[in-house]
């Protein structure tokens, strides 16, 4: 068609020629044949002109529904690109079943091809882009419906294995990464053992060389505390752990599971130990102390007790019967207040002695102090007591036993009297009246004669026993 276009111009200056020769009119059956001639000429030109345009134009369309060699190399290469990398995603894709048993190197390499694989896609993106573009453009040409359709499936099948291939990427490295993350978090397990292992060390070491000192056991109590407090914050991290256990036990294998099962089991129970230790020394050093302020506090009781007691002692000096049995019952309330507490005494006394042989150090000094002075104070004041109230029941005594032989004497005496009144005699003396008693009446003189005997030696004890009363309420008033 370009070479019919390049003789356009010889075409034009021929039938301008014609055209000429015809208007001369040399010769009417010469130019009648030239016109024919040129007529015939043009219409085979055009004809053939016409021709050539249709198998043009279906030539061309030809060539636009059929794909170029550019879009059919860039398919093919696509599609083994694809299906290269599905072969590999399968491999990783059977190797990530297994994904947790596999060392944290392994898995990184596998993260690392991943990557690599999407670096490869992203090169090929330009090339996938091309292939759908072209694609697209044969599809809409194509008036056949078979190698439209087919074409169609074609380009259907690279795009739905080029997003599959994206999905699986992107879910293996996820998943990948996750797992690793698990793996990396699993091994604070193996820290937490060692941790454990150490703490176990330290409580061993806060076990020994105790002695009752005041001072290093509350130092020992306060360490341990603060330990039991990181302990408690360690709970939730092995309650996580055992969660994280269990989902690491579902994707493993028998023998892996099985292994980190013991491995929890074992931390658990050394973590249990550890709890229970603290606990038990806790109490322990809480008991020690708290015996510790028993003892301190049952000698400041005491000695307040014995203040007290030093106070209710009577200083009243007695001066009649009434008073005496005034003082003396309240000096029998004084030593039924000792006596109640005599037991509790011993007993501090004990606990003192066992905590003194087994202490050591400035407080053991100080404590020995104050039950020096304890036991000092409760001899001097119970002694005290003790003593008047035992001199107050001598006094008593005698006291009775005098007012028993007034009582006889006067009884005697006014029988004596009695018998005198009836007697005929006027004028008799003792002697005479005797020999008118019987032997029974001579028996009851006798008996009023060492009465009276007993009368004036109860009336010189008791006279002594005054005396020595005075003397004790001065040196209890001197003491109080």
């Amino acid at each position: 068609m370009k070479s019919m276009k390049s003789h356009d111009e010889r075409i034009r200056k021929i039938l301008e020629k014609a055209k000429e020769l015809s208007e001369n009119q040399v010769a009417v059956t010469e130019t009648s044949n030239m016109d024919t001639d040129v007529k015939t000429f043009l219409t085979k030109w055009e004809n053939l002109y016409a021709t050539l345009s249709e198998r043009l134009t279906e030539i061309i369309d030809v060539i636009n529904r059929t794909p170029p060699k550019k879009y059919i190399k860039a398919v093919t290469n696509l599609i083994s690109f694809i299906l290269i990398i599905t072969l590999l995603n399968v491999e990783s894709v059977l190797l990530s079943e297994h994904i947790i048993i596999l060392d944290e190197k392994i898995m990184e390499e596998q993260i690392k091809r991943f990557k690599d694989t999407k670096s490869s896609l992203k090169k090929q993106e330009e090339t996938f882009k091309y292939v759908n573009s072209t694609g697209q453009d044969l599809i809409a040409k194509i008036n056949d419906n078979s190698s439209g359709q087919r074409l169609k499936d074609e380009l259907q099948d690279v795009n739905t294995k080029w997003s599959n291939i994206l999905i699986i990427l992107e879910e293996e490295q996820q998943t990948l990464t996750k797992n690793i993350t698990i793996l990396q978090t699993f091994t604070e397990l193996f820290t937490l053992e060692s941790w454990l292992e150490k703490s176990l060390l330290y409580l061993e070491n806060l076990s020994k060389d105790i002695m009752d000192n005041v001072k290093k056991i509350e130092h020992k109590l306060e360490q341990i505390r603060l330990f039991s407090r990181k302990i408690d914050k360690t709970k939730p991290q092995l309650e996580a752990l055992r969660l994280l256990a269990n989902r690491i036990f579902e994707k493993s294998e028998p023998n892996f599971a099985s292994l980190l099962n013991s491995k929890l089991e074992v931390v658990t129970y050394k973590w249990n130990t550890i709890v229970n230790k603290a606990k038990s020394l806790n109490d322990k050093y809480k008991s020690t102390l708290k015996k510790n302020d028993n003892i301190i506090n049952s000698i400041e009781d005491f000695t307040k007790w014995l203040s007290s007691l030093e106070k209710e002692i009577p200083i009243e000096s007695i001066t009649s019967s009434v008073e005496l049995f005034q003082v003396r019952g309240r000096y029998q309330a004084l030593k039924d207040n000792i006596d109640k507490r005599v037991e509790e005494f011993r007993n501090l006394n004990k606990m003192g002695n066992d905590k003194l042989l087994s202490s050591e150090g400035s407080s053991v000094q100080e404590l020995g102090r104050r039950f020096t002075f304890l036991n000092a104070r409760w001899t001097d004041v119970t002694d005290r007591i003790y003593k008047r109230y035992r001199h107050l029941q001598n006094v008593s005594y005698e006291y009775g036993e005098f007012r028993a032989l007034v009582a006889q004497e006067s009884d005697w005496l006014y029988k004596l009297n009695k018998r005198l009144k009836k007697s005929p005699k006027t004028a008799a003396d003792a002697e005479e009246i005797l020999e008118e008693l019987d032997c029974k009446k001579m028996a009851k003189y006798v008996l009023f004669v060492c009465n009276h005997h007993k009368y004036h030696v109860r009336s010189k004890k008791l006279r002594k026993m005054t005396v020595k009363c005075d003397r004790n309420r001065k040196k209890n008033v001197f003491y109080v």
